[in-house]
């Protein structure tokens, strides 16, 4: 397989520096480069440490793109034995909590260790963190340690911390504590009880993007995928919704942090107050489109909406599927012509996902979420999409919390477009 020149040239970035990572936007290649990279420099023992979901996806493209016959093996489940004659292992980050398995691995002397979808170690102290980035972590046990993710920066500047504090601290400069780092480029504050530094937005943004010149690499490639087309579409505010926002202090809500769970409940029961109404607009849709990605929050709202869509065979894809019946659930959709729609949970099937866009160039977002969802949008918005243009609609109700939302979103996303330099 044949390399673009774009993509030759991530390739070159990652084999020239020990620590990097590549930032590119969803859906036009980093696996092909990281695995080209581990050609390059010719590396013989590789761990790739990924999400569950795209382990089997790792496995093939390295078949794919490898120039070498590599001996690859995955790490399957807990009770899976470590190939010490593999030259490649592949293993999801949840794995590497059995201490048997994360032994066994810490043991050997890598030559690349690729952490792909690296926003899973956005919280410096989460047990994949620590087991990962920690003192004692596995990545010390490599010469190359290279980070992928298509958005490194999920919310906030926050989100970059550990990484650039473990892999690329040397390009923060006077800013390499948590504390000069969070005052600076997070609009930080000291909490008054603990007196802790505590993040609250972004500030210096153009700043930060400068910093990070010369460890990360990002490529948006504007031209070569097609445009994304958002569009908000407003329902009607019913009694019932009125009826539990009336019950809700909203200011109380809005402080820092609250955003992080204080409104699930009341984001759900909106979310299945509207529902016949969104269900209405997904029919509608389907007599003009033959095929439609929906996106919802709630492991409730996606059992309504499957229910009610019966008749279009819908699938559903969601956290706690294995591998197979992820693979089994996507290819349904793919490649059966009866299944019309496909009702993904906006984290589990966020990442790792492939080929939807081979079928469908629309999408539905049923809930919003406070972190932006341009992850979701890279499903279908990305290489193999022959549609001109990807349609993105966000079923919201007007003057309510879910608009709110929005004006949230949109302010991080301003932020987090300038730190990337999208």
């Amino acid at each position: 397989m044949k390399l673009e020149e774009y993509q030759i040239t991530g390739a070159n970035f990652l084999a020239e520096n020990y620590h990097a990572l590549l930032a590119d936007e969803m859906g036009i290649g980093k696996t092909a480069q990281a695995i080209r990279a581990c050609d390059f420099i010719c590396a013989r023992s590789i761990l790739i440490i990924c999400p569950a979901s795209v382990k089997i996806h790792w496995q093939e493209e390295f078949r794919k793109w490898s120039l070498r016959k590599l001996l690859l093996s995955i790490i399957e489940n807990g009770k899976s034995l470590v190939d010490e004659y593999a030259e490649v292992i592949i293993i999801n980050y949840d794995l590497l909590q059995r201490d048997r398995i994360f032994n066994s691995l810490k043991a050997r002397n890598w030559d690349v260790i690729i952490l792909d979808e690296g926003h899973y170690l956005k919280t410096l102290t989460s047990k994949r963190s620590v087991k990962v980035l920690g003192s004692f972590g596995i990545a010390r046990s490599a010469k190359y340690k290279w980070m992928l993710t298509g958005t490194p920066i999920e919310n906030r500047p926050v989100d970059l911390f550990p990484l650039l504090y473990t892999l690329g601290r040397k390009h923060l400069g006077k800013y390499d504590s948590y504390e000069s780092y969070v005052m600076h480029f997070c609009d930080g504050y000291y909490d008054h009880v603990s007196g802790k530094p505590m993040p609250n937005g972004a500030t210096n943004e153009l700043e930060l993007r400068d910093m990070l010149k010369g460890f990360m690499l990002r490529r948006t490639l504007k031209d070569a995928l097609p445009k994304a087309d958002v569009q908000i579409i407003r329902m009607e505010k019913n009694i019932q919704i009125n009826k539990l926002e009336s019950e809700c202090s909203f200011p109380s809500y809005f402080k820092p942090m609250a955003e992080l769970g204080a409104l699930a409940s009341l984001r759900q029961e909106v979310a299945l107050a509207k529902l016949p109404q969104c269900i209405q607009y997904i029919k509608d849709t389907l007599m003009i489109v033959d095929k439609l990605v929906v996106f919802a929050y709630h492991r409730s709202v996606i059992n309504q909406l499957a229910e009610a869509l019966g008749r279009y065979y819908p699938v559903k894809f969601f956290g706690g599927l294995t591998i197979s019946q992820r693979e089994n659930v996507k290819n349904y959709f793919v490649n059966d012509p009866k299944s019309k729609v496909f009702i993904g949970q906006l984290k589990a099937a966020g990442v790792g996902l492939d080929g939807l866009q081979k079928v469908a160039h629309q999408m539905i977002f049923v809930e919003v979420d406070w972190i932006p969802f341009r992850q979701c949008i890279g499903r279908l918005r990305r290489m193999g999409q022959e549609a001109d243009k990807v349609i993105v609609q966000l079923l919201v109700c007007k003057d309510s919390i879910e608009e709110q939302m929005l004006g949230t979103i949109n302010s991080k996303l301003k932020s987090i477009n300038k730190i990337l330099g999208d």
